[in-house]
């Protein structure tokens, strides 16, 4: 009998029962779990270590046994075909501040060796404060070479006495950029600094994420 393989994190209740599954659990076909999974919607393939065929009629025999309302259609992959990580996130809430002008990491995005590579869609988010009117913060996303267009602002109201950053204006980015990245180990970072030295440039909430963009 074939197995499949959960595409994502699950955690619901259907048909009676509660069930848990982390994105890269194989299910046998054998056991009443896979049921759970189709009812409460996780997607997931259906996969085989020696056939395809044996896959797609045990697919076949259990979507048959929900009826034509199952509300998935997976994805079939024949052996040999490993399925890749589709989505890459870091965040990080806390406040930090810089007074150099020098660009420093506030998140870093690492790639394993066995990144395949191709066309992402990358979204990044973060707070930012200065505590200056007469010169910028500068933050950007940074892997070997600048990606996309460099966050280069003025505050109109540096609000001083403010803490934590020196002011207590907050303000707040929020980009997407399409990226093909090459295969293989390599970092995503999102960087700030001040462009003057000894101006508090502060970056807070911050969040990148990788998603693989479909062909």
């Amino acid at each position: 009998m074939a197995d499949f393989l959960v595409l994502q994190d699950y955690q619901g209740y259907a048909n009676g029962q509660s069930l848990k599954h982390d994105a890269g659990t194989i299910i046998s076909d054998r056991t009443d779990d896979l049921d759970i999974l189709m009812a409460g919607g996780c997607p997931f393939i259906a996969y085989d270590p020696v056939t395809m065929d044996a896959a797609v009629e045990a697919f076949r025999s259990r979507r048959g046994s929900l009826g034509d309302d199952a509300d998935l259609v997976p994805l079939l992959v024949s052996f040999g075909v490993e399925l890749p990580k589709t989505r890459y996130r870091v965040r990080d809430n806390a406040f930090s501040i810089s007074t150099i002008n020098v660009f420093a990491a506030k998140l870093t995005l690492e790639l394993p060796p066995s990144f395949p590579g191709g066309p992402y869609e990358s979204a990044f988010s973060y707070g930012w404060a200065y505590d200056a009117t007469n010169n910028d913060f500068e933050g950007r996303l940074f892997s070997s070479t600048q990606l996309g267009e460099l966050h280069k602002q003025e505050p109109k109201d540096s609000g001083g006495g403010g803490s934590p950053g020196g002011t207590n204006q907050r303000m707040y980015v929020s980009r997407k950029l399409d990226l093909v990245l090459p295969p293989g180990e390599q970092t995503l970072e999102l960087q700030w600094r001040p462009q003057t030295n000894g101006v508090q440039a502060s970056i807070f909430e911050a969040e990148l994420s990788l998603v693989r963009s479909l062909p």
